[in-house]
C-alpha cells in the first residue's frame, strides 16, 4: 500500500513540475514574441460606383482590380428603365482607368 501511495505522489509531483515548467515557458515566450505595431491606414484608393435607378442611388459598388465572379454580384442587381439607360456616378474618378459592365438576366446569361 505504501508503494502505491509513493507512486501516486511521485506522479503528482512529476505532473506539477511539468505543468509549472509549461506555464513558465509560456509566459517567457509571450513576453518576448509580443511586438504589436499600429499604423494609421490611408483611405482606400479604388473608386466607388453608384448606379442610379429612377431618382435613387440603388447600388454602391466598390472598385476591383480583377475580374469579378457573377455569383458575387447577386446583391447588386439594378433594374433598367424602359429606355434601357443606366446612370452611373463615380467617386474618386481620377483613380479609374476604365469602367466596364454587362447586361445580364437574373440567370447570369448575357443579354
Amino acid at each position: 500500500m505504501k508503494k502505491l501511495i509513493r507512486r501516486i505522489l511521485l506522479l503528482i509531483f512529476i505532473f506539477a513540475a511539468a505543468f509549472g515548467s509549461f506555464v513558465v515557458y509560456q509566459q517567457y515566450t509571450q513576453k518576448t514574441q509580443q511586438t504589436d505595431s499600429y499604423e494609421a491606414m490611408q483611405s482606400g484608393t479604388l473608386a466607388t460606383v453608384r448606379l442610379k435607378y429612377l431618382t435613387d442611388n440603388s447600388n454602391t459598388l466598390r472598385g476591383y482590380t480583377q475580374k469579378m465572379d457573377v455569383s458575387t454580384m447577386r446583391g447588386c442587381i439594378t433594374p433598367l428603365s424602359q429606355e434601357h439607360k443606366l446612370s452611373i456616378q463615380i467617386d474618386q474618378a481620377e483613380n479609374v482607368g476604365q469602367v466596364s459592365y454587362e447586361v445580364r438576366a437574373l440567370t447570369a446569361h448575357v443579354l
